[in-house]
């Protein structure tokens, strides 16, 4: 890397001096190709100057997730390198659209002082507009330090009831060694402000890109939107994964979701067991945006709903269940409403089959099942009965019944 951190001190120099025109060798990486490289390797250069001594292992990896973004090897890009510092003009050329290009990204900084503010910029009004107010490259590893990227944006008056949210990104996983062993979770969620929430999870198994589309399916108006991914590898600690080009766009249009639904799955060339297994699980995924039939959900009400993702406790809440018993809806009971069944205690909101050990108390309980690794895309209902819900605690008798 020392080789390399010398050519970003004579590029300066080099961009001033005139050189003569030749025709670039095809084993030298194209003027194009070059400057995309160049510019991925100058933000991680940025990135990794920022990374602690005790991390310096992060430094390699960035630009070694540069030189593989981009189908070049280290050798590849030194001799390049040398033939573009031979010819100077042609390495002139790519610094002055460098420039241009990170000169464009400063129309960017109100929307980082907005973030600061945990606010949209208010020049984001039109129908289709790129929300995503932080960074777009993210290193996630296996540790609980450093295994999350979450995000709460609040919605402005630029937002309108049923506006639909995307988020894409570029999912790298970067196994110690061979074969990725870890996953991760992706979530979108409205929040509305009746205190209901609306949302959908992804599991993401392999590397590639990767979309969430939600359109908001209530009249209330839009409070904020919120998401994460999570990343968990517990075969191998040492693994990580690299999320590049994230975006999460919002649309007035609702011409659009058809062709945004139809687009949601990405094709991968996988084994054939693989690939069935990602499709039954993205089609089970995709379930939830369908319209369903009354005949086919159901209603609960119960007390308290505590949910493992969001990690809170609701009180007095209806959860709408599809026929195949995953959570739908999660919105607060305000009044009565027809075909409800009520359930006394507390329903648990989780993506794995939950129980409850013997002689353990309710905060035992949620330590422990906090742990368990998400294990399908969807949210199921636990119905703990009976409950102390003033101590927030079981009682003797508790049971633990999943609802259907």
């Amino acid at each position: 890397m020392k080789k390399q951190a010398s050519w970003l001190l004579v590029a300066a120099f080099l961009s001033g001096m005139a050189g003569c025109g030749k025709k670039i060798p095809d084993d030298i990486i194209q003027p194009d190709a070059m400057e995309s490289l160049l510019y991925d390797y100058h933000l991680a250069s940025t990135m990794s100057s920022s990374v602690s001594y005790t991390e310096n292992y992060k430094k390699d990896a960035y630009f070694k997730y540069v030189f593989q973004k981009h189908h070049v090897t280290e050798e590849e890009f030194d001799s390049s390198m040398v033939w573009y510092t031979r010819n100077s003009d042609q390495l002139a050329t790519i610094y002055q659209n460098l420039q241009k290009r990170f000169e464009n990204e400063e129309k960017h900084m109100k929307v980082q002082v907005a973030k600061r503010d945990n606010q949209i910029d208010v020049s984001m009004s039109g129908d289709t507009v790129d929300v995503w107010q932080d960074r777009t490259l993210y290193w996630l590893s296996a540790s609980v330090l450093t295994n999350k990227l979450m995000f709460d944006l609040k919605a402005d008056t630029t937002f309108k009831p049923h506006d639909a949210m995307e988020l894409t990104a570029d999912f790298h996983f970067m196994p110690e060694n061979g074969r990725p062993s870890g996953k991760a979770v992706m979530a979108l969620n409205f929040y509305f402000d009746n205190d209901s929430v609306q949302g959908l999870t992804r599991i993401v198994s392999s590397s590639g890109k990767q979309r969430l589309y939600v359109r908001a399916d209530s009249a209330f108006t839009i409070r904020s939107i919120s998401g994460f991914v999570y990343y968990t590898d517990e075969k191998n600690p040492k693994s990580s994964m690299l999320i590049d080009d994230i975006h999460l766009t919002r649309y007035h249009n609702m011409e659009k979701e058809q062709e945004l639904v139809a687009d949601t799955i990405q094709k991968v060339d996988l084994p054939d067991t693989e690939s069935k297994k990602v499709r039954l699980q993205e089609k089970a995924i995709m379930q939830p945006m369908r319209k369903i039939r009354k005949s086919e959900m159901k209603r609960f009400a119960t007390h308290r709903v505590y949910s493992l993702l969001t990690v809170e406790i609701k009180s007095s809440q209806v959860l709408e269940l599809e026929e195949d018993g995953r959570v739908s809806k999660l919105y607060p009971f305000t009044e009565e409403i027809s075909a409800t069944e009520w359930l006394p205690g507390l329903v648990v909101l989780s993506p794995c089959l939950i129980w409850k050990n013997p002689e353990e108390n309710f905060s035992e309980f949620k330590m422990r099942i906090s742990k368990i690794p998400v294990c399908e895309a969807a949210l199921r209902a636990y119905w703990i009965y009976p409950f102390n819900v003033s101590l927030m605690e079981f009682a003797g008798n508790s049971r633990i019944t999943l609802l259907k």
